[in-house]
């Protein structure tokens, strides 16, 4: 057969290698800065938990609503008064802002959706029981807000994704045109 030699490379070479590679990708370094920052702005998603982190929540994702915006809420459930009165400033700070609100409740809550709906820029429809779960979709712009208030340890899940939102708004859309008993 046939036998190659080899000889060991310059060490200074190697070092000079290295300092070109490190060079390029200090040049890539600001694009791909901006490529992470860029996906990282676009979605995001936060847990909350128990009843004070997920009012906290809920506080801030209604103080984030603008007159632009449609606040969107599906399907809600029975509360008990407690949380019928937070919820009732909540909207009420909402709708003196301009913002508008769009609610779906379950019939057999008619009195609350009642009450929600003398909010000022608001919208209640009743939805059969058969649609009833414990979690409420609250979405607004690129914003959901998921919660469980109703639980021995509540919970809330905000996410920013433009995806999701737009998703859930046209679940939304879905029960809002179906033929529902108004309050206004």
């Amino acid at each position: 057969g046939r036998t190659q030699e080899f000889q060991a490379a310059e060490p200074q070479l190697l070092l000079d290698q290295q300092q070109e590679r490190q060079e390029r990708l200090r040049e890539l370094l600001p694009e791909l800065q901006k490529l992470r920052s860029r996906g990282h702005s676009r979605q995001s998603v936060t847990v909350y938990e128990g009843k004070r982190a997920t009012r906290a929540a809920l506080t801030a994702f209604f103080n984030a609503i603008t007159s632009q915006d449609v606040h969107r809420a599906f399907v809600i459930p029975k509360q008990d008064k407690e949380t019928q009165d937070f919820f009732k400033r909540l909207s009420m700070a909402r709708g003196k802002r301009g913002a508008k609100a769009q609610y779906i409740f379950t019939e057999g809550d008619n009195e609350e959706a009642e009450l929600r709906s003398r909010s000022p820029h608001t919208e209640v429809k009743l939805v059969p029981r058969s649609l009833m779960s414990p979690t409420v979709f609250n979405v607004f712009a690129n914003t959901t807000l998921i919660n469980l208030m109703e639980a021995k340890q509540p919970i809330a899940i905000g996410v920013e994704s433009p995806e999701l939102a737009d998703a859930l708004k046209k679940q939304f859309e879905n029960l809002w045109n179906q033929e529902t008993r108004i309050y206004r």
